[in-house]
């Protein structure tokens, strides 16, 4: 009798919270709208030899499509143990996979702890204003242009030089160069009213909404993120970054010099129809100088465009002297 209730309480006890590499036995994944047939599936595969199945939210692993749930019949941190699993239930007729997986404190997703909201949109508009800005830095998502509007660009303080612009490089674009300025710092970014009111007048009414929210996602050298709703992936490849559509063949967005000198991440906006990447890169020489860009990437039209290198506001041209009357 204490026999069987140890062995039943065995068999409840929640899956533990994962945190570290090694290999997921995978069952299958099922979009947030089918937990309870996720939750389902659990009891299948005890039956068929997997002793701590549990059901997890992709968000938590580097590895997987992002936005959806996974069923994980076992986590094992051997390959061969996790390879044994695998032929047990195919034994029982029970079809899976094992993947190497990195999870981050990944907990078990239960009726009673659903999966964490999705990002939403913030109706709060992010105020445009003048003064000093960060290079890399965004200043709202923009549903005019349907793109985050950031600052992108180079900063060389060694030749005490910095060129910038206001940018929007999605389906639809926007550039505003923001010359560096007499007697500014080689990495001040300063905008004035004037360019205040051309960032208002390309937004339009709409404005800028606030991005402060949306989860910011690293990516790392070889890593693949992909994304379950869009069908969106994005690679650090070698020494470029790439992207493609589902069925679409791999696109280069840029060029990586030094891969221990760059950082890349995305945000991924409500929806999931689009995706902004962002890539920042440092040469180290006398001082160390930045470049960063960033990308709207949009699934529905499977379309990028391309970050041209910042070009220096155009000089203005001298006034004319008036002809001499004599």
């Amino acid at each position: 009798m204490l026999l069987g209730l140890l062995a039943a309480a065995a068999i409840a006890a929640p899956p533990p919270t994962l945190n570290s590499a090694g290999s997921c036995v995978v069952a299958g994944v099922v979009p947030y709208e089918r937990l309870q047939y996720g939750l389902k599936q659990l009891e299948k595969l005890r039956a068929a030899g997997a002793p701590n199945p549990g059901l997890y939210d992709t968000r938590d692993f580097g590895e997987m499509a992002w936005g959806q749930l996974v069923i994980v019949a076992a986590f094992e941190t051997e390959r061969t143990t996790a390879d044994a699993l695998r032929k047990t239930l195919r034994q029982n007729k029970r079809r899976t996979s094992v993947r190497k997986c990195t999870p981050t404190k990944a907990r078990p997703i239960t009726t009673a702890q659903p999966p964490r909201p999705l990002p939403a949109w913030d109706q709060d508009k992010e105020p445009i204003e003048a003064g000093e800005a960060e290079l890399g830095d965004c200043l709202g998502w923009s549903p005019k242009l349907s793109a985050a509007v950031c600052i992108d660009g180079v900063t060389e303080p060694f030749h005490h030089s910095g060129k910038w612009a206001v940018r929007a490089t999605g389906p639809t674009t926007y550039d505003r160069v923001i010359p560096q300025r007499s007697g500014q710092e080689p990495t001040q970014i300063i905008l004035e009213e004037a360019d205040v009111s051309h960032i208002q007048g390309a937004v339009g009414p709409a404005g800028l909404l606030s991005m402060r929210q949306w989860p910011e996602l690293e990516l790392s050298p070889g890593q693949n993120r992909a994304f379950a709703r869009s069908k969106l992936n994005v690679k650090w490849r070698r020494d470029e970054l790439v992207w493609r559509c589902s069925g679409h063949p791999w696109t280069r967005l840029a060029a990586i010099e030094k891969r221990d000198d760059a950082t890349a991440s995305m945000r991924v906006v409500p929806g999931e129809r689009y995706l902004v990447v962002k890539l920042a890169q440092s040469t180290y020489g006398h001082e160390m100088s930045e470049r960063v860009a960033h990308w709207t990437l949009d699934a529905q039209t499977c379309t990028a465009p391309k970050a041209d290198p910042v070009k220096p506001a155009p000089a203005a041209a001298p006034p004319r002297t008036p002809a001499s009357s004599e």
